[in-house]
Order: C-alpha cells, then structure tokens, then sequence
C-alpha cells in the first residue's frame, strides 16, 4: 500500500466482521478514528449522523483541534461527545450549520448544527472532498457519471470530484442515491478512501 495509507489492525468491533467495508472500519479504527457505539459493537448499518461524522473526518484529515470562548450552535454544547470535532471541521470550512428556517424547521433556535440528524451521501461526499482539499473537478462537456446526479445537482461537482478520485462508487444501474441516509460502514469506508487518495 502506499506509505500514507492508514495501518491495518486487528478489528475490536466484531459486528463488522464479513461487511464489506471491513477494511475501513479497523483501519481508521486504529487511528482512534471511529470507535463503536458502545464498548464493542460498531454498528456498521446504523445510519450516520452529522455529529459521528463530524469526528471521524476531523480526526480522519487531521484537522487542527479548535475549542471556542463560546459554543457556535446552540444545539452543540461544549458536554457533546463530538463538541471538539464539530467546532474544529466549522472553524476550518469543512462544516456547516443551518439557516435559520432549517434550525426552526427542525424545533431548534438558530445558529443550529443539528448533530443528531442522519448524513446523506451527496453531502457526506461533499464535505469529504473539502476536507481532502482535492481540486473540484467537472466532467467535460458536464457529463454525469450517475443518472440521478445531473449537473444540476448541488453536489454534482463534489460526487464527480470522489468519483474520478477513486473515493467513491456508486450502485448497480449507474445510482449513486445522493439523497439517500448514509450508513455508518459506508462513511467510514468514503472516509477511509479520501484519506488514502488526496493529494
């Protein structure tokens, strides 16, 4: 493998033994990257929230911690499990929070983060992308690689970018189901992928 790839280490979460993210989950695992939910399960088809995400791509890149005077999102107090990594991705462009009508839309007082709400997969690839500081790349002729990807699609230029980057595959048929609720495998896997290819 080449020498930034993440080490491989025996897997502590045993609900991912024979997934077919295996490979990820221990890896990034050993970086103390992802962990379970519990003491040992992982829970690979659980759906990922913004909160789980937030620490696995800010620990993933290797982003530099940042801790504000005062929280940033009313719903993100500084006793959060992911506290640390949500202040650290917002402060260095990776992450954002909602508007105001998103934040109401949801019972929350704006500025809002909304930790808890699950992550899809165009915007899991979108953020990924950012953090891996790739250059956005835009199909020639603006051709899609995936029909329900159109270039009129907000994530259009970030889905292309993973793709022709090796980051990201789709599914049979040419989907790639952007709008889709992101499992926690697969993000530890596009994670993993993101981390291994950039430039």
């Amino acid at each position: 493998p080449p020498p930034h790839n993440p080490p491989r280490s025996p897997n502590p979460c045993v609900d991912t033994r024979g997934n077919t993210f295996h490979v990820a989950s221990p890896s990034l695992n050993c970086r103390g990257v992802v962990n379970g939910t519990d003491a040992t399960p992982y829970s690979p088809a659980g759906t990922a929230t913004r909160g789980q995400f937030a620490k696995v791509v800010v620990l993933g890149f290797g982003t530099p911690f940042y801790t504000p005077a005062t929280q940033d999102f009313v719903d993100v107090p500084p006793s959060y499990f992911a506290y640390l990594y949500i202040e650290s991705g917002y402060h260095a462009g990776i992450l954002s929070g909602f508007d105001a009508a998103s934040c109401a839309a949801h019972g929350q007082i704006y500025p809002c983060y909304l930790p808890n709400l699950p992550i899809t997969r165009g915007q899991l690839t979108k953020l990924v992308v950012n953090a891996g500081g790739y250059t956005l790349l835009t199909p020639i002729g603006g051709t899609q690689d995936f029909i329900d990807v159109p270039p009129s699609n907000v994530f259009f230029v970030s889905i292309e970018t993973a793709y022709h980057n090796g980051i990201i595959n789709g599914y049979p048929g040419g989907y790639f189901l952007p709008n889709q609720n992101i499992r926690r495998d697969q993000m530890a896997q596009i994670v993993y992928e993101g981390i291994i290819h950039r430039p």
